[in-house]
């Protein structure tokens, strides 16, 4: 089928009863919505989605889309479409370009991405779509299938991990000569990088980390392969962190940016011998269960941030306690405990934090917001909603006048909190 009769497909089963039905027209809504009603779309989807409080991504998929799916496409491609969208909760939650390195077992954080992929593969004209034969054709060229150039970007290496995980012999190969080849700096697109880190293929994360080592003048490829590195699997950003110590890359423009995104650094920060040893701090508690305790445990605010921030690459809830003992704890160690917990794009887990605390920091604080949502935090109407009350914390947080300890945030702490 081609768009047009995919789209008459969509809109057919939309005039059903029953599941199907459900999702067809709630699909249809979120996307020929409105800018100003895309949100209220997207909660009504996440929402007809996670009845029943599936536990998993695979379990959202096979409750309705996996029908849905197959009555459009069959069943081989609404298989992969599965197996695609079970993996999310392996990579980073956030697609924003000033996402930070987080992931999270929690599926609603995925919902988002979950129901961009749904729209946006569902209209997709998969029958004329070949992966192998669009890895082998180079980027402008006019050969090859038009809609393999039209698949979907934000997931083109959702599918090519899947196939890679496979064990895919054309697939590793076309991959391979790819990274190999004499143009692969115009030929490793952001998809096939994304490809390689979403899979589990070490001999595929060599060869990226020997396109890093081997870029030198090319700044332009080592920015392409690191602002995605931290998009796939734990393991694969581990590699690649280890690559840009042992080979002094940090020296490079392209890579400094790369840690502001990661690490959570004001943006611009350029001071390169601050990044470099905030980064050895977050690759040690990140592959060393003692160093991640001793930097918790320690009075280096650069070792809890890093231990934080460590705990939150492989599970964001497992920084919850660790918080709340900081909370507990001297001034620095409080102050350290909140400014991490505004790096989190995670409301639930932030509010799980401050509704236990929030009412002691307006005792300190300067009253009027500082009570209001200290009487959110201990579940009285001072404030409507978690974001509110969140609100409310920044302001009460933003009138301390503590200067911070981070050498990127020299304005007083947390003064740009409102910004959330």
């Amino acid at each position: 089928m081609d768009s047009e009769e995919i789209a008459a497909c969509v809109a057919g089963i939309a005039k059903e009863k029953g599941r199907e039905g459900d999702l067809a027209r709630a699909i249809l809504e979120y996307r020929e919505c409105s800018y100003t009603g895309r949100e209220r779309c997207s909660r009504a989807l996440t929402g007809l989605l996670l009845a029943g409080e599936p536990a998993s991504l695979a379990l959202v998929f096979d409750n309705g889309p996996r029908a849905l799916f197959a009555r459009v496409h069959g069943d081989a491609a609404a298989d992969f479409a599965g197996k695609a969208a079970a993996r999310f909760t392996s990579y980073v939650h956030s697609p924003s370009v000033y996402r930070r390195s987080f992931r999270t077992r929690e599926i609603s954080a995925y919902m988002p991405r979950f129901t961009g992929f749904l729209e946006s593969l569902l209209f997709f004209p998969w029958e004329h779509f070949d992966m192998l034969g669009d890895l082998s054709t180079p980027r402008g060229a006019d050969e090859g299938d038009a809609a393999a150039r039209r698949f979907p970007q934000w997931f083109y290496g959702d599918f090519l991990a899947v196939r890679i995980d496979e064990g895919d012999e054309g697939i590793i190969e076309a991959v391979k000569n790819t990274c190999l080849g004499e143009n692969n700096t115009r030929l490793l697109s952001d998809g096939i990088i994304n490809g390689i880190i979403k899979s589990g293929n070490k001999e595929l994360y060599a060869l990226l980390g020997g396109m890093l080592v081997a870029a030198k003048r090319e700044e332009g490829l080592r920015q392409s392969i690191l602002e995605n590195a931290d998009n796939g699997r734990v393991e694969a950003f581990i590699y690649l962190m280890k690559v840009v110590l042992d080979n002094g890359l940090v020296r490079f423009s392209s890579v400094v940016r790369a840690l502001d995104v990661w690490l959570g650094l004001a943006e611009g920060f350029d001071d390169t011998r601050t990044c470099e040893k905030l980064l050895r701090l977050c690759y040690a508690e990140l592959t060393d269960k003692k160093a991640l305790r001793l930097g918790l445990e320690g009075r280096d605010v650069l070792e809890i941030y890093a231990g934080l921030w460590a705990l939150s690459v492989r599970e964001m809830s497992d920084v919850v306690q660790p918080i709340e003992r900081l909370l507990q704890g001297e001034q620095y160690q409080k102050l350290a405990g909140l400014y991490f917990l505004r790096q989190l794009e995670n409301e639930k887990i932030q509010f799980a934090v401050t509704s236990g605390i929030i009412a002691g920091f307006g005792a300190a604080g300067k009253g009027g917001a500082a009570d209001k949502a200290g009487a959110a935090g201990k579940g009285g109407a001072g404030a409507k909603s978690e974001r509110e009350a969140l609100e409310l914390l920044s302001l009460t947080l933003a009138s301390y006048p503590v200067k911070s300890s981070y050498p990127w945030r020299k304005e007083e702490f947390l003064t740009d909190c409102r910004q959330n």
